[in-house]
């Protein structure tokens, strides 16, 4: 992220909000990028998403911005609408185009199954996406994800293993 923080004050309307949006698209780049950054997409998909988010928050989403939140967060929240509904585009034009097969090859299942996890992730409350990222991606143990989140110890493993049995719900569903 960018060291520049003035995507962190609280613009008091939306005409300052898209002002300084655009007087500052690289941080807003930046941050879009950063919130992005736990989808599995192509890198021409993940170009064509940023611009496409940049483009919809300075022209149509920061004008019904109000103020009530810190201009990133409101940025951020954009950014995993978008590109949730970005991914379900992607998935619908997938399916038009081809029908599952069981020889498809091994590359094409992980990157099904990463693009249904991150489509999963977008689903799940900020602190459920926070407790898989610490336990998955950082790697951190269960006790240590409590310490972080502030959630009770006994309260994590049900968490995960929740959304694991989402995810193989979801798998089975979409048959990947």
């Amino acid at each position: 992220m960018s060291k520049n923080r003035k995507l962190s004050i609280t613009p008091t309307s939306a005409e300052e909000a898209v002002q300084l949006c655009r007087e500052e698209p690289q941080e807003v780049l930046a941050m879009i990028s950063y919130c992005l950054s736990s989808f599995t997409l192509s890198p021409e998909d993940m170009d064509d998403l940023i611009s496409s988010i940049y483009l919809h928050l300075i022209s149509k989403a920061l004008y019904a911005y109000n103020g009530s939140s810190q201009l990133h967060t409101f940025i951020g929240v954009v950014t995993k609408q978008c590109a949730r509904n970005f991914i379900r585009k992607l998935n619908k034009d997938k399916s038009r185009h081809h029908s599952y097969s069981p020889d498809i090859d091994i590359i094409g299942d992980v990157n099904d199954v990463n693009t249904q996890i991150s489509e999963l992730m977008c689903d799940e409350s900020p602190l459920v996406q926070n407790i898989i990222y610490q336990k998955y991606w950082n790697e951190c143990s269960n006790a240590q994800i409590a310490e972080i989140t502030g959630v009770p110890l006994k309260s994590i493993e049900p968490i995960i293993q929740a959304f694991i049995e989402r995810v193989k719900e979801s798998c089975n569903e979409f048959r990947i």
